[in-house]
C-alpha cells in the first residue's frame, strides 16, 4: 500500500501517476514478476503485453487537488506519466 498527498493540483499535464486497477490479479503478468527477480531489466512488463492489458482495462490517471490523499496498491501496474507542463509535487508514504 502506498499513500500520496498532493502538494499542488495534479492534472493530466502535470504527469500524474497512472495505475491499471486490478492488474495484480492478471495471470498474464505472473511470468514477468519471476523474470524481474532474476534480472536487472528496466521494465517488468514487455511493451506488447502492457498494451494488451491496457486495452482490456484502461488506465486511471491519479489527478486531484492540493491536499488530497490518494491510497493505491502498487502491486498493480503503475507508472509516472510524462510531464507536459509545470511539475508534480507529492509526498509518498510507503507501507
Amino acid at each position: 500500500l502506498k499513500a500520496m498527498i498532493l502538494l499542488e493540483d495534479i492534472k493530466i499535464e502535470n504527469g500524474p501517476t497512472v495505475i491499471i486497477k486490478g492488474s495484480c490479479r492478471n495471470r498474464k503478468i505472473f511470468p514477468n514478476f519471476v523474470k524481474l527477480m532474476d534480472s536487472q531489466q528496466e521494465s517488468v512488463i514487455e511493451k506488447k503485453l502492457l498494451e494488451e492489458i491496457k486495452s482490456e482495462n484502461p488506465p486511471t490517471y491519479l489527478i486531484g487537488k492540493k491536499g488530497d490523499l490518494i491510497l493505491i496498491d502498487t502491486h498493480n501496474i503503475h507508472w509516472a506519466s510524462n510531464i507536459e507542463k509545470g511539475c508534480r509535487k507529492i509526498i509518498w508514504f510507503y507501507f
